[in-house]
């Protein structure tokens, strides 16, 4: 060890293990410091991966157009008027529309009169021929099913059901009566009942005075102005620009001096401007689901009828459905999303979004080990994309915790 030397290779030897044994306390320092980091640090936020389904959507403006004429009825000069038919109801040709009323009391009691009647005619309609006690039984369990079905119809709100319900109810218990020898007979409760409906008869001011339909389709109460200019005629004239003069032009509702209107037929269209840019999008025949402002989350199934792309920045497509409701009846000047199918895998913030030599991909977190998995990406929306549902690991799978803020680099 006195060689000078061999002293100089020995200290030597000993610096490089003392450099490598601090260089390994350092890298493993660094690396429990680094994930001690990922786990406490506040800046790093994750997002769970979902199964998510996406509609490819377009933009649009436009009208609606439907056959139809307003009920040549002037109403301007009546007191009160009673509807007894729903928006959207079809109706037939001279069917009794509304009445009309000296009063809001007559109103009333002609609604009283109307039940009366109903009562009697469920009454007459109790009679039995048949007094077997297998009958008994038959209506008694028809009678506990109706008590189900009116059960299931409070828990679904529907009120007009319900009544309906009530009547067979009345008419079997009257049935069940008749048999068991409880009743035998129900005059007495006739008379009564058309005793009290001619005392209400003769409080009334006046009879009331039908209003009839002069023709056959749905029934829509309210009128919007649009309905001469809006025509199936008309839809050759609403090009690009008369589209967007309408669209623009603040709607003035006409004084409702008329009944209502009768929508002809189910079929209806949506005259509609869409951006150029859609083109690939676009083909005859084409079945999409449009979404309108004015009808919230509901989609109409709908099918592309006429595409004219001889505008500058625009397209103009000519939809067309048969499906009718109340709420449909009410659509004239709307904005709409036109869906040409969905799209589904697995939702993924843009956030979250890595790009490294043309590969996407995100960063994952799991088990305290944050490490990148690749994405095959289907759909694209501002604020996040879709990533194909692949069995691969190696891929962004269903429930992975994703990284969407922290500096992972």
């Amino acid at each position: 060890m006195n060689n000078p030397e061999k002293k100089k290779i020995f200290i030597s030897k000993i610096n490089v293990k003392l450099i490598l044994i601090i260089s390994l306390i350092l890298f493993v320092s660094l690396y429990i410091i680094y994930h001690f980091f990922l786990i406490f640090s506040d800046n790093l936020k994750t997002e769970t991966a979902v199964k998510f389904t996406a509609g490819n959507e377009i933009t649009s403006s436009g009208v609606v157009v439907r056959e139809e004429v307003i009920i040549d009825k002037d109403i301007s000069n009546l007191n009160f008027i009673n509807y007894f038919v729903k928006d959207g109801e079809k109706i037939s040709k001279d069917s009794v529309i509304a009445s009309s009323y000296e009063s809001v009391e007559d109103i009333n009691k002609e609604h009283i009169i109307k039940n009366i009647n109903i009562e009697i005619e469920t009454i007459k309609s109790s009679e039995v021929n048949d007094t077997g006690s297998n009958l008994i039984d038959g209506l008694l369990k028809q009678f506990e099913h109706m008590q189900m079905e009116v059960q299931k119809n409070i828990n679904n709100y529907d009120i007009f059901n319900i009544y309906n319900l009530r009547l067979d109810m009345l008419k079997t218990l009257n049935k069940k009566d008749i048999i068991v020898g409880k009743n035998s007979q129900f005059n007495d409760r006739i008379i009564q009942l058309n005793t009290y409906k001619e005392e209400i008869l003769s409080n009334m001011n006046k009879q009331s005075t039908p209003i009839t339909s002069d023709t056959s389709g749905f029934f829509k109460s309210k009128i919007d102005g649009y309905e001469e200019i809006f025509t199936k005629e008309s839809i050759k004239d609403l090009n690009d620009s008369n589209l967007l003069k309408y669209l623009k032009d603040e709607q003035n509702i006409p004084e409702q001096k008329k009944i209502g209107k009768i929508i002809l037929n189910s079929k209806w269209n949506y005259v509609c401007l869409v951006d150029k840019s859609y083109i690939d999008k676009l083909s005859i025949n084409k079945s999409v689901n449009v979404q309108f402002s004015s009808l919230g989350n509901k989609y109409i199934s709908m099918n592309i009828d006429e595409i004219d792309d001889s505008y500058d920045d625009s397209i103009r497509l000519i939809l067309s459905s048969d499906i009718i409701s109340e709420n449909i009846l009410s659509l004239r000047k709307e904005s709409a999303k036109i869906s040409f199918g969905d799209k589904k895998g697995i939702k993924i913030p843009r956030i979250a979004l890595r790009v490294d030599q043309g590969e996407s991909f995100v960063y994952t977190y799991n088990g305290n080990i944050v490490s990148p998995k690749k994405i095959k990406i289907i759909y694209e929306e501002e604020g996040f994309i879709l990533s194909d549902l692949v069995g691969d690991k190696s891929f962004v799978q269903v429930y992975d915790d994703i990284v969407v803020r922290g500096n992972i680099n």
